[in-house]
Formats: structure tokens, C-alpha cells, sequence
């Protein structure tokens, strides 16, 4: 578990117990067990238990359990096409100047590398 200040990209995204985003989550799957305070968007959305969330979701398919706390806006993508531009991690990091560390996907908080993260946070 641990704190992100910015964007979150990847295949597969669990935020767990005790960890936090502040940005945008974008994936083909996410699972929280945390608190996301940014908006949500992939084709699969799982909200377990203790799960908190302050923003919108974009979604195919949301499955949310007894005790999460949702506040925001759901709207069900009428095709993956409109997910697709915010899965598509390997051509962002193949852009001409940018850093293309894996972690640098995952944001950074004051400027330090968030090491070995890459899908749980």
C-alpha cells in the first residue's frame, strides 16, 4: 500500500487496503480495496468492501460490494473504442521525450521514482 499524486496507467490496476490515488486510474481491469480521489476508467471496475471513491467512472462492466462508498457519476461505455485511447500505455511510452521508465506511467510524488510499483498500489 501506498500514496500516488497523479495518473495511473496499466493492463491490470489493484489499489489495496491502506493505498491511495490522486488522479486519474485508467486500465483494462481495476480492483479497489482503497480510496481513489480522480476519475475511473476502464473496462472492467471492481469496488470491493472498503473501498472508497470520490469521482466518476467510465466503464463496461462495475461490480460494486456491500460497504464501498461511491460518490460520483457512472456511465457505461457504449463500445471499448471509448476506453481504448486511455488503455493504450505502450504508445504513451513510446512518445518521442518521454521518460520511458515503467514506473513513470504511475506519476510521481515530489519528484521521487516509485521504484518496483507497477500494478498495485
Amino acid at each position: 500500500s501506498g500514496q500516488i499524486h497523479g495518473d495511473v496507467h496499466g493492463k491490470q490496476v489493484m489499489i489495496s487496503t491502506g493505498g491511495s490515488v490522486i488522479g486519474k486510474v485508467c486500465a483494462e481491469k481495476i480492483a479497489v480495496c482503497g480510496e481513489v480521489r480522480g476519475s475511473i476508467r476502464a473496462l472492467t471496475v471492481v469496488l470491493h468492501a472498503s473501498a472508497k471513491v470520490d469521482g466518476d467512472i467510465m466503464q463496461q462492466s462495475l461490480s460494486i460490494s456491500e460497504g464501498a462508498e461511491f460518490d460520483g457519476r457512472v456511465q457505461r461505455a457504449k463500445d471499448t473504442s471509448e476506453l481504448m485511447p486511455v488503455l493504450d500505455a505502450e504508445a504513451f511510452a513510446s512518445q518521442p521525450g518521454k521518460d520511458n521508465d515503467e514506473a513513470s506511467h504511475f506519476g510521481r510524488d515530489n519528484d521521487k521514482p516509485l521504484g518496483d510499483l507497477v500494478d498495485e498500489i
